[in-house]
């Protein structure tokens, strides 16, 4: 189980918005290799990693926006970003353990659905 309060320390969960315009939070979670849980806490741009009840953070590059990751089996996390201000296409990113950017691909078609 995984318990992540709103915040940004390691453990916590980013949120951000209003009441007026809504909240944005972690998009999405999976569970890789020796059951840890990677959420994509996109807001305070990292990947959180919780084994055994002890939390982990890594940076990561992303936009910000809601997205969808798929942890592989090898501990790369894939990311899918959907179009956004700066970018008019959906781009697949895939992150190394250490939160560094291996490679990125920008999708063609406009639409992008989960991994």
């Amino acid at each position: 189980m995984v318990d992540a309060p709103w915040g940004s320390a390691v453990g916590e969960a980013g949120l951000a918005g209003s009441r007026e315009l809504g909240f944005a939070g972690p998009s999405s979670f999976d569970v890789g290799p020796g059951a840890a849980v990677t959420v994509l806490d996109q807001v305070n741009g990292r990947l959180q990693r919780w084994l055994a009840g002890r939390a982990t953070a890594t940076p990561v590059a992303v936009s910000g926006g809601l997205a969808d990751l798929a942890v592989e089996p090898d501990g790369t996390v894939d990311v899918l970003e959907p179009p956004n201000r700066v970018t008019r296409a959906p781009v697949l990113r895939s992150f190394g353990r250490d939160g560094a950017l291996e490679w990125a691909q920008r999708l063609s078609d406009r639409t992008w659905a989960k991994l």
